[in-house]
């Protein structure tokens, strides 16, 4: 297909955080380089499957709404995530659902009523060039979307035309986290064991809070301190929702965007489902961190992986 073939997404308004992701960079720890990739990968697969796309396409990743863009050619597109009001040329529509946005008209999204993250999600896919097998954004690398960078207000953003246009369809899916304490469940790790026992038990009784300080690359989690005991660590790889604790005793999830290596003690790691609970869970949000067997997050996961593998999408 040639470029001329292409349209374009104009984001008139592009919102606190908007970034090009799709299913993330795998297979490049050994350079040092982070997975990236939808934080959350449920709804972002939900939004590929309402538009008719494969699961590798990719779409834009919106934090906390408050975005406006039109499109040069018709679009189908859906949106996806995190609770968030929508309009078209200002007729409300819903999300979870394919819709289609004709030449000139505009999208608008409102700020978020629950969750972090939305995704938008559109037929053909997102037309930027991959980056080492990948389309995703990672701003602190420089790599993949746009330049490696954020969108901006005014970013045109490549996408392929539609050559046949997907079925109306709606996901009957609930958006993201809602109120209550948060059950955050992790596999503790050997360094579980190297804790005081006093520690292992204030870690999994605390009533943490999700702090202000969080982005894709993780999320700290305020309450008691909790001390560790291990004054001296070397640097060793990270993982998707491992639980490092630094010395001010704060603990940190590490996301999609983490360091690849690290020196601070890890007692464990979240069950990736849980990773994309506390993401998408606002600030302040309570919650509590809950050991289990490998044992048990398998099964839990594999309930998680048939709910959407099950998950029929409605014709409407």
């Amino acid at each position: 297909m040639n470029a001329d073939d292409r349209g374009s997404l104009t984001l008139h308004r592009a919102g606190l955080s908007t970034t090009i992701q799709d299913e993330g960079r795998v297979g490049q720890l050994h350079l040092g380089l982070t997975t990236g990739g939808a934080i959350d990968g449920f709804s972002f697969r939900i939004g590929q499957r309402l538009v008719g796309n494969t699961a590798n396409a990719a779409a834009l990743e919106l934090t906390l709404g408050d975005a406006e863009l039109s499109a040069d050619i018709d679009i189908v597109l859906a949106v996806t995530g995190a609770l968030v009001p929508l309009t078209i040329d200002q007729e409300p529509v819903p999300m979870n659902t394919t819709l289609r946005l004709m030449r000139g008209q505009r999208l608008a999204m409102g700020r978020v009523e629950r969750g972090t993250y939305s995704y938008l999600s559109v037929a053909g896919g997102i037309a930027t060039s991959p980056v080492l097998g990948s389309r995703s954004t990672v701003v602190r690398e420089g790599l993949g979307g746009l330049n490696g960078e954020r969108l901006t207000d005014g970013a045109q953003v490549p996408v392929l035309p539609i050559s046949s246009i997907p079925p109306h369809r709606h996901a009957r899916v609930s958006s993201a986290s809602k109120a209550g304490v948060l059950s955050l469940r992790f596999i503790p790790g050997f360094q579980y064991s190297l804790l005081p026992t006093t520690s292992q038990e204030a870690l999994i009784h605390t009533t943490f809070q999700i702090s202000h300080q969080r982005n894709r690359m993780g999320v700290r989690l305020q309450g008691n301190p909790i001390t560790t005991g291990i004054s001296t660590l070397w640097s060793e790889a990270t993982c998707l929702g491992a639980v490092q604790v630094p010395p001010d005793g704060d603990p940190i999830v590490l996301l999609n965007d983490r360091q690849t290596i690290g020196g601070y003690p890890k007692v464990g790691a979240l069950l990736s489902v849980d990773c994309v609970r506390l993401a998408q869970a606002d600030t302040h949000t309570q919650c509590r961190l809950e050991p289990l067997s490998p044992s048990e997050a398998d099964r839990i996961l594999w309930l998680h992986q048939n709910y959407e593998r099950e998950l029929v999408l409605e014709a409407i």
